[in-house]
């Protein structure tokens, strides 16, 4: 059963008590957490709970705040950096992290079902889907915990019909927003809605797995308890089910044959592999399926056949070998590799990266005999093309991207504002372009960044679709320097996972990036290169200048 259907039934069966109910939702996370943004939890004035954001100190935290006076939403701040008891900064989780959290008293039935109806339509998802919430509203009629749905390209509010027309504005900037997402995160946020501020907290959600399973022994039956603790939907038929619906086949994206009779499951294959399967597991050893797959007359090409099945835990038991099939699932279903968390240097959550990005333009420019920042090309200067390449490739916000100044702060920093970026003054700039970085990187650990883009602004040919490009193979290889190749070099603009964040404070004088990019190179897969045309074009003299000049002509 999944945790939206554990709230809902909870909250069903205490509706009519006198207990106090609340919806906890976690709309932000910096640093490690236990649960990240869009996890919740219906928690009662005693203490019970289902769901979960946390290993249950939350959880009761927010039982305690539960009282008859308090009936509208409002929001937690929770610092997990604590590690003493007494610690009076926060909880002591010792995580590193911090967490906001969304309290929504559910006093009132009509507001109750509403919320209600939100988390039964995410339940019953059969496609990715987005959920809407408003988390904080300086709006006279739009409020905290209204919710929307953005289903066929319309956003469908959680409201009574006759509000719904004062929402009509925020929907229109939501959807503008989700438009213009290429690779889409839940994330908190701000939308300007007349003379207000509204913040919503958009989720990106998958569909609940559902999952058929072929045959009726002790490892089926135990793979069913464990992928329904997983929060799948599961139907298990077992041979006399199997052989009386075989003209009739279920049509869930994940199946596992299982049923330990060769003919049975061989049948059972036939049918499956013309379906749009997302994972078919069959159970035995290589040649067992070989024998399955040779009697198929057509193998769809777009079917993943997962044979022997698993992940290879040496399992022995049925309850060891059912583990082993649920992990590889729940390992398709979000596209990552299983291995030991121990073994990864990055975030623990996959698609938990906070993308910082850094500027660097505290030079002088003494080899070109100008600002090389404020040279215009294509009707900007190389400095606002590169904050708006930054920008638009990395979905930045003002606080995400900051530009390091230092000889010509003060003619840099109202274009910097005007770009509606961030600023960070070096004011060691003289001591060479190490000093730069070793700013930059500073910044970015105080801001809890997992990942940090390094630019410098005078590549004229840097664009948006570069700097997405870069983005998106970090996120694909979150443990690797992500570096833009050309002219036979690696170089930046270039992404640094945390892990790297040391060796980049350590750089001195005119030392840059590159010399941690070439030692990464040296190691197997240490850094993952994407192509840059255009990349060694930079202006650092005047006939570079003026080369640039004649393209204008």
């Amino acid at each position: 059963m999944s945790e939206n259907q554990d709230i809902i039934l909870l909250y069903k069966r205490l509706s009519s008590s006198q207990a106090r109910l609340a919806l906890a939702t976690l709309i932000s996370a910096k640093g490690s957490s236990y649960r990240r943004p869009g996890s919740r939890a219906l928690i009662v004035d005693n203490g019970t709970s289902v769901g979960g954001l946390s290993a249950g100190c939350l959880e009761k935290d927010i039982a305690c705040r539960l009282d008859s006076s308090t009936t509208e939403p409002f929001c937690l701040d929770y610092d997990l950096t604590a590690e003493q008891e007494d610690d009076p900064r926060g909880f002591p989780f010792g995580c590193g992290g911090q967490v906001i959290v969304l309290v929504e008293p559910l006093n009132d039935p009509c507001i109750a079902s509403d919320t209600m109806s939100a988390l039964a339509w995410c339940d019953n998802l059969t496609e990715a889907g987005i959920l809407c919430t408003v988390t904080s509203s300086g709006h006279h009629i739009i409020k905290p915990g209204n919710r929307a749905r953005i289903s066929d390209g319309n956003v469908e509010w959680f409201l009574p019909q006759d509000q719904v027309k004062d929402h009509a504005l925020l929907g229109a900037e939501i959807l503008r927003h989700v438009n213009a997402q290429i690779n889409p995160r839940t994330a908190l946020v701000p939308f300007q809605i007349g003379s207000a501020v509204v913040q919503v907290l958009i989720e990106h959600i998958k569909p609940t797995i559902e999952l058929t399973i072929y045959g009726d022994g002790q490892d089926a039956m135990a793979l069913e308890q464990i992928a329904i603790l997983s929060g799948a939907r599961v139907e298990r038929l077992g041979k006399s089910a199997i052989r009386t619906g075989l003209t009739n086949m279920p049509t869930s994206p994940y199946q596992v044959v299982m049923s330990h009779d060769l003919h049975l499951d061989r049948a059972i294959v036939e049918r499956l592999t013309q379906q749009k399967l997302k994972y078919l597991g069959i159970l035995g050893p290589r040649s067992r399926t070989q024998k399955i797959l040779e009697h198929v007359d057509q193998l769809s090409t777009s079917l993943s056949i997962y044979a022997p099945i698993g992940i290879d835990l040496a399992a022995e038991t049925p309850g060891e070998i059912a583990l082993s099939i649920m992990a590889e699932i729940l390992a398709v279903s979000r596209n990552r590799q299983a291995r030991h968390l121990r073994d990864s240097t990055g975030p623990i959550h996959h698609g938990s990266q906070t993308l910082l990005a850094a500027i660097l333009a505290a030079g002088a420019s003494s080899r070109l005999g100008q600002a090389k920042q404020l040279i215009e090309h294509q009707g900007k200067t190389l400095l606002q093309g590169t904050i708006s390449a930054v920008k638009n490739g990395t979905h930045g916000d003002r606080q995400d991207i900051v530009v390091v100044t230092g000889a010509l702060h003060e003619p840099l920093a109202a274009i910097v504002d005007d770009c509606d970026a961030g600023l960070v003054f070096n004011s060691d700039w003289r001591d060479g372009l190490s000093s730069s970085i070793y700013t930059a990187v500073r910044w970015a650990m105080s801001q809890n960044a997992t990942h940090l883009l390094l630019s410098i602004c005078d590549q004229p040919h840097l664009s948006a679709s570069h700097i997405e490009a870069l983005r998106n193979a970090s996120l694909q290889n979150q443990d690797c320097i992500i570096a833009s190749t050309y002219a036979d070099t690696l170089g930046i603009p270039a992404i640094f996972p945390a892990s790297y964040f040391a060796a980049l404070l350590s750089l001195k004088g005119d030392e840059g990036a590159k010399k941690i990019i070439k030692n990464a190179a040296q190691k197997d897969g240490g850094v993952v290169m994407v192509a840059f045309a255009g990349g060694e074009i930079d202006i650092d003299t005047p006939e570079c200048a003026a080369r640039l000049a004649q393209l204008k002509l």
